[in-house]
């Protein structure tokens, strides 16, 4: 029976699989997104062409003084017929002495009478031979009238006829692929839409068929141990040979006493390490933020020394790429996520979240992104002493005193870098964060800069980082190994999701660190003193 379950249940995940073309989710996905990328690219290229054809068709048709593309092609046909060409000849001598006889006699002169007779009939006859060149339904319009008749006979207006015509076609087929790029790009919307349900389908399934196949195996490993109990029943008993008087005791048996032993140590070794585990809340592995509470792991960063905690020193770090890399790693994993404003935050104080801010700014401009720093710690100002200059007017003077944010904003001598200090001001900061401005400041920072960092308080210390989440594009957690309480650093993230606060990850700061506290740890065990021991269990041990 548990053989059949098994096999239904394959069969409803192979079914499944087949029915929604699912064979690499992760790929497939990956492909879907690239897609979409590509049909986005292709979007933005054709928008632009689309507004240069039209910003020049528009000028070409007030050139040609026409309406559409479809005058620009009758005149343009008119202007090439020699019979009409004559007419307008004709015309325009007609309207010579028409001119000339009206200076000279009133309209009622028989004279102007029969120049006017003759403008008719040159324009009925123009009227019909416009109607053979264009054929049915042409008509003399007002722009095809002796006002228009010039631009005809120019040659110069011919050549912008036919320019206005290409681009016209032009711009209708970039305007069809448009659309049909627009209707690829909502189909593709569509699928990434429904990948989620998918997902958790396809996994409940997968979930079941393992459950099903670990009690199949389990039933096996029964069946097997039933029919080896059975194949060891007799029907009756026979005396094979006689016992022997044994030569040895039977106990104590001192194999079995150190194996015993052994088990028994390694449980006790390994519940103390557990208690210990259990008692001890610091965090030592940044794994265990990723694996714990489901946030992405995005870089591990290195100590920075105190000497580069200084604008000038601050150059030199640019200059080392051990250093700067990892911040560099950082960013591209930021620009993957096209996060524009983020707020740099952690659980508790003193876990380097400005150090952090600062130096991810220096890299950003050395990469020529223009880069704006924001101290948001209104209480405890933190940014001015690391760059080792005076605290300035900043972000309370923009929300007490109505000032702009080109007025605060400070450049530094490293190039593309802007600091807008917390300010000078004794306000309070919850009416500060608090106030609606904030959004205005970080929206206007966001469209003058490309990236915009805002370097929080703790989340431990007050409600800023919540507030500040609300405006940015997400939230990064710096953690610092050996010093971050787990139990304070999960309920931070906890309150941050409540508050629907968008965790982009976490960092570990001053990853190298951990790593020589560890090898220091592990050289305090090999070079500890030995128990005090007899002799023989002294050499023994020494030998072990």
């Amino acid at each position: 029976k548990q053989r059949n379950e098994l096999s239904k249940l394959e069969t409803a995940e192979n079914s499944f699989r087949e029915r929604k073309g699912i064979v690499d989710l992760d790929n497939q996905t990956a492909n879907l997104v690239d897609s979409l990328n590509d049909l986005a690219t292709q979007e933005q290229n054709l928008l632009t062409q689309i507004k240069e054809q039209e910003t020049k068709v528009n000028s070409l048709k007030q050139i040609a003084k026409v309406n559409d593309a479809e005058a620009a092609y009758t005149r343009g046909i008119i202007g090439q017929d020699r019979q009409l060409e004559d007419l307008r000849t004709q015309l325009t001598d007609v309207e010579s002495e028409l001119a000339a006889a009206r200076s000279n006699f009133t309209d009622n002169n028989p004279i102007v009478i029969a120049l006017l007779e003759k403008k008719e009939k040159i324009l009925s006859l123009y009227q019909g031979q416009v109607s053979e060149v264009l054929g049915e339904g042409g008509a003399l319009t007002p722009e095809l009238t002796e006002k228009g008749f010039s631009q005809e006979r120019d040659g110069l207006s011919q050549k912008v006829f036919v320019e206005l015509i290409t681009n016209q076609t032009q711009l209708e087929a970039n305007q069809d692929k448009l659309k049909v790029i627009r209707v690829e790009k909502e189909k593709i919307d569509n699928q990434i839409a429904l990948l989620p349900a998918q997902v958790q389908s396809l996994t409940e399934l997968v979930r079941q068929r393992e459950q099903a196949n670990e009690s199949l195996q389990f039933l096996q490993r029964k069946l097997e141990e039933a029919t080896i109990a059975e194949a060891q029943l007799v029907s009756n008993i026979q005396v094979v040979e006689q016992a022997s008087l044994p030569y040895a005791p039977s106990s104590p048996k001192i194999m079995l006493v150190l194996a015993i032993a052994s088990m028994i140590g390694i449980i006790l070794a390994a519940g103390i390490i557990l208690l210990l585990e259990k008692i001890d809340h610091t965090l030592y592995d940044g794994r265990e933020v990723e694996s714990q509470l489901n946030i992405p792991f995005l870089t591990a960063l290195p100590h920075i020394p105190d000497s580069t905690k200084e604008l000038n020193q601050i150059k030199l770090f640019l200059k080392n790429k051990d250093l700067y890399e990892p911040y560099r790693s950082l960013l591209k994993r930021l620009e993957s996520s096209r996060l524009k404003v983020i707020v740099v935050t952690s659980a508790t104080a003193e876990e380097g979240k400005s150090v952090v801010a600062l130096h991810l700014g220096a890299v950003s401009a050395m990469l020529s992104r223009r880069t704006l720093i924001i101290d948001a710690h209104l209480d405890r100002p933190k940014q001015h002493r690391l760059l080792d200059v005076k605290l300035q007017p900043g972000l309370t003077e923009i929300v007490a005193d109505r000032l702009s944010l080109a007025e605060v904003v400070q450049s530094t001598e490293i190039e593309n870098l802007s600091v807008l200090f917390s300010g000078i001001s004794t306000s309070n900061s919850c009416q500060i964060l608090e106030s609606p401005m904030i959004k205005n400041i970080l929206q206007d920072a966001a469209i003058q800069y490309d990236l915009v960092i805002v370097d929080a308080p703790s989340v431990s210390s007050n409600c800023d980082a919540y507030t500040l989440s609300k405006y940015s594009n997400g939230l990064v957690m710096v953690t610092r190994p050996f010093y971050t309480n787990k139990d304070v650093l999960e309920q931070t993230v906890t309150e941050l999701k409540r508050n629907k606060a968008s965790i982009v990850g976490f960092v570990i700061n001053n990853a190298d660190k951990e790593k020589q506290q560890s090898n220091k740890d592990l050289d305090t065990i090999n070079h500890s003193p030995p128990l005090l021991l007899g002799s023989s269990q002294a050499n023994n041990s020494h030998r072990g």
